[in-house]
Order: structure tokens, then sequence, then C-alpha cells
């Protein structure tokens, strides 16, 4: 389990790609070891082993189909966080790592003391996306401020702006998307029947 409180980004340093997985080998900047789970764009990975700073991964189809790590090339830019120790302060809002779909950038509109993201989504997600709820944008937590016709805005302090990969996102990009736990439990208790249990 996640925070959406991004520690550190880092750069992927190697990709190696076999019929139907990658390894991705990514700068990793704080302790960790093998078989620790670490968030990667907001994607649950599992350290297979680490070699002078570098953390290696395995990514398997599904999840390449359903994320933007297929997108990733040598020299992109990820956000990091490892997972939520039981002990740890908890800043964000639950996150599982597990991708729901992928949206775009639509638009990133700059004003004095904010940037404002504009993400176009699967019609799908809509249910579960409302102003004022939580969501995870690359495995960020982040709060909608607006949606409409398949698209939510939100908007960022410069500190998220800088310490996060939104600094090298661009219009066209594709983002991870994450919807808030709750609200996809409470879809699922409403479908199967409201107080049947």
């Amino acid at each position: 389990m996640f925070t959406g409180i991004i520690e550190t980004v880092a750069k992927v340093r190697s990709i190696s790609r076999g019929s139907d997985f990658i390894e991705l080998g990514v700068d990793v900047p704080f302790n960790t070891r093998d078989g620790d789970s670490i968030a990667i764009n907001g994607v649950c990975l599992t350290v297979k082993f680490l070699e002078k700073g570098v953390a290696y991964f395995d990514v398997v189809k599904e999840t390449l189909k359903r994320t933007n790590l297929s997108d990733l090339r040598i020299g992109s830019v990820v956000n990091l966080e490892r997972s939520l120790k039981i002990d740890s302060r908890f800043d964000g809002h639950i996150i599982l790592g597990h991708i729901d779909a992928t949206g775009k950038i639509k638009s990133i509109r700059n004003k004095k003391y904010e940037r404002i993201f504009s993400i176009s989504y699967p019609f799908k997600l809509s249910p579960f996306i409302t102003e004022k709820g939580s969501i995870a944008v690359d495995g960020i937590s982040l709060t909608v401020v607006s949606t409409n016709n398949n698209t939510f805005d939100f908007s960022v302090i410069p500190y998220t702006y800088d310490h996060t990969n939104l600094y090298v996102r661009r219009a066209g990009d594709k983002v991870n998307i994450e919807v808030d736990i709750i609200a996809r439990y409470i879809k699922r208790y409403m479908e199967v029947g409201y107080g049947k249990i």
C-alpha cells in the first residue's frame, strides 16, 4: 500500500525486452532490498535485485498493456515511492499501486502560484471521479478540482510540480490513473444490492 506522497524522482537506466515482458532498471537513491515493493509511476513493482544503486524490476505483459510503463525509454523520469510501513505517517490517501486505466494530458495551464492539468480518461472511470475527490496520477495523490465530459482537472503547487515527474510532462503524454479505493468499493457494494451482504 502507498500514500501518493512521492519520495523522489529517478531516471530509467536500462530496459531489456523479452517476448512478453521487460526488465526495467531504475536509479533508486534510497535504501531498499530484494523483494521490496516500490511504486513506479504509481505501479506496484517488486525489486528483483540491486546493483550499484540501480533496482531491477520485471514488468509483465498485463502491466505493460494497462499502464504507461510501456512508453518508458532510457532516461525517462519516473516517480518513486516505497510501500507504507505500519508506523508511518499517512499524508496522502490509500493507493494500492493497481492502475485502473491510463489517461492523457489534454492541457497544462500555468498560473501565478499553481499549474492546472486537464486529464482525459476512459468513460468507465466516470463513477469514481468526482469534484474534491482523491485520485492518483502517476502515483501522485491529488484532489480533483472539477470534472467535465470525461476530463478532470487537478491543480499542483510549485513544490509538487518540482518534486514529481510533472515537471517533464507535456500535453499528449499518457498518465496512469488509480481511482479512490473507497469509491471503488462503494460502487461495488451498490452493484450487488444495497443492504445485502
